[in-house]
């Protein structure tokens, strides 16, 4: 169990390293150039929405996640501020609030679709669980 604690916290460290690790790079390293309006905004959303995706894969289907993603978002959250503080420093970027808005929003859409498929499987598993479970139990006997 401590093992599995311990791996699975593996898989924010090397999304939060990736992130960093971009965001210390130049950005026409980073992204090419887009036509699309807020480019960087939507890039921002989706790397912090995976970040939170990271976070909900670690702690997994143990309790409601009403009790932990609060924390979670906010992990992430001070994640992308440190990150924006940390920007300020590197030759060729900029820190910017609207980073941290886009931030924000990546990581409450994803905070609200996993709370929303939470609430589904739990339901869907309270309905119909033995059925689903006697489909397996079945279908592995072949």
């Amino acid at each position: 169990m401590i093992l599995s604690l311990r791996l699975g916290f593996l898989l924010p460290g090397v999304v939060i390293g990736f992130i960093f690790f971009l965001s210390s790079r130049d950005p026409s390293q980073v992204v090419a150039n887009s036509d699309l309006p807020n480019f960087d905004k939507w890039i921002h959303a989706l790397m912090y929405a995976a970040l939170l995706c990271s976070f909900c894969r670690w702690r997994g289907q143990k309790d409601d996640p009403i009790d932990w993603i609060p924390g979670a978002a906010a992990g992430s959250l001070f994640v992308g501020i440190c990150d924006e503080l940390h920007q300020m420093w590197i030759p060729g970027r900029s820190s910017d609030g609207w980073d941290v808005a886009a931030d924000a929003a990546g990581i409450g859409v994803c905070a609200v679709l996993w709370i929303v498929s939470a609430r589904f499987r739990s339901s869907c598993t309270e309905s119909c669980g033995e059925t689903l479970l006697e489909g397996r139990h079945l279908s592995n006997r072949r």
